[in-house]
């Protein structure tokens, strides 16, 4: 039940912005790119309305999970109120999707990758306290740039 419910959850929003017509606004195009994925996320893994291989479902739910903060990144540029404002979170954009291809060539689509990008993660497994570091050090110089 509460599958149904969150895949509901995610369909209204990308709903809205295509009865709204947001989809006009470059910002809410990624928006709608990010509900529409988390919608077929929800689909295939916590509504089982779609029955795939677990690998596939596994593999999709790692690149969903890499295109969170772009696209939310790149929503805000709507929001950005000044043009170098827009700038660094283009440049922000960027930097992180390199970082994110660097983790993912390195370790491939492991446990380790998973590790080292999502941090909550690190608690549903055995792992060492090293292991969410590399995003958390990340987040930190950005943060301290993008002041």
């Amino acid at each position: 039940m509460l599958g149904i419910l969150a895949t509901v959850a995610m369909f209204v929003p990308a709903a809205i912005i295509v009865v709204m017509r947001l989809y006009y606004h470059k910002s809410f195009v990624a928006l709608f790119i990010y509900y529409i994925f988390s919608l077929v996320y929800n689909l295939l893994l916590t509504a089982h309305f779609i029955t795939l291989d677990h690998e596939l479902v596994r593999k999709a739910g790692v690149v969903i999970h890499l295109l969170d903060a772009p696209l939310t990144l790149a929503f805000l540029l709507y929001f950005s109120g000044t043009a170098l404002l827009a700038k660094r979170i283009k440049i922000l954009i960027a930097v992180f999707v390199l970082f994110e291809l660097i983790i993912i060539v390195t370790y491939n689509l492991t446990r380790e990758a998973i590790y080292i990008l999502f941090p909550a993660d690190k608690d549903n497994h055995h792992s060492s306290q090293k292991n969410g570091k590399g995003i958390n050090d990340f987040i930190d110089f950005i943060h301290l740039w993008v002041r």
